[in-house]
């Protein structure tokens, strides 16, 4: 991504439980494309407007199913009915706001949302990426500029699949960037220590400055 998230912001909060703040940094994270959402909102807003289509249809008929019912009742057939498409619009709320993948410093992790209680979380270290590609397919996927980005690696989870994410060829670039900055990163020589490192024949640095000068 040409616009990681900026370190002076602190994660969102539904975030930092996946995050290790001691050892990493998170740099972006993604939903799915909102255009995913477009249809079930849709559907939504279809359900929501039935009872009054249903009625601006039917009041004019000979059907007397209005006239046998009072108000009290129709009201607790409504409220049931709206309760229940408010929990279905939740739920597909849930499922796409935090379905994520997270991308650190030091570790990708890809989190299923699955209802409202279970989430599956797994998580591979930048180190042990092995090949990063991404796959667009289609009018939508390319007009809306929307893919699957695919990460092979080495750790218990071999194949990890963020699906219809944005901009997905910018997604693998800096995710591959990220690998070699981290594999770069674990093959350099750790740094001198304050006390100076032991030498091989068991002295230490301040040791050294004491014996006297060659003749």
């Amino acid at each position: 991504m040409d616009n990681p998230y900026p370190q002076s912001v602190p994660p969102p909060y539904f975030l930092r439980k996946f995050l290790r703040p001691e050892e990493e940094t998170l740099v972006f994270y993604l939903h799915r494309h909102p255009i995913l959402f477009v249809p079930i909102a849709a559907v939504i807003a279809f359900l929501f407007f039935v009872p009054i289509i249903v009625y601006l249809g039917l009041r004019e008929s000979s059907l007397t199913i209005f006239s046998r019912l009072s108000w009290e009742h129709w009201f607790l057939i409504l409220f049931f009915y709206y309760f229940i498409i408010g929990i279905l619009s939740f739920r597909a709320f849930v499922d796409y706001y935090f379905d994520l993948a997270i991308i650190t410093t030091k570790r990708i992790i890809d989190v299923d949302q699955l209802g409202f209680f279970t989430q599956t979380v797994s998580e591979a270290e930048l180190d042990q990426i092995q090949d990063v590609s991404a796959r667009q397919s289609g009018f939508w996927q390319t007009i809306f500029d929307f893919g699957d980005v695919f990460v092979q690696t080495a750790a218990e989870k071999p194949r990890f699949i963020f699906e219809a994410v944005p901009h997905p060829y910018q997604v693998s670039r800096q995710i591959l960037r990220l690998c070699q900055e981290a594999v770069r990163h674990k093959k350099l020589p750790p740094p001198l220590g304050a006390g100076g490192l032991k030498k091989e024949n068991g002295f230490q640095d301040d040791q050294f400055k004491e014996l006297p000068p060659l003749r």
